[in-house]
């Protein structure tokens, strides 16, 4: 069976998102995320940029699927305003600020 059926209808991880997936010896996957370049608004001074200005990697934990562990590592993308200089985090569908739980495992507890 495909992982990527399942990890897009539970864990709410779109297939163009998932860079690279793993199954360990334990039966365990691990997924490598990365979301693409997209214009992104300041939260400081509600500018858009598209600037990045790196990526910095979070282990992220996804719950469990018929007694496997899912995790991730979420490459997030750190983006720079063009008019003001302050640096922000990219929104995204996976993970809360400063959480290393998935928001679907979120609602499942």
């Amino acid at each position: 069976m495909s992982t990527v059926n399942y990890t897009e209808i539970i864990f709410k991880i779109k297939e163009e998102y998932i860079k690279h997936t793993r199954v360990n010896e334990d039966g365990s996957i691990h997924f490598t995320l990365e979301m693409p370049v997209a214009e992104q608004v300041c939260p400081h001074c509600r500018s858009s940029t598209r600037k990045s200005k790196g990526k910095r990697s979070r282990d992220v934990k996804f719950g469990a699927m018929q007694h496997h562990t899912i995790t991730a590592t979420y490459l997030q993308r750190r983006y720079k305003c063009q008019e003001c200089n302050h640096t922000f985090i990219e929104k995204n569908p996976f993970v809360s600020r400063y959480l290393r739980l998935s928001k679907s495992n979120m609602a499942y507890l």
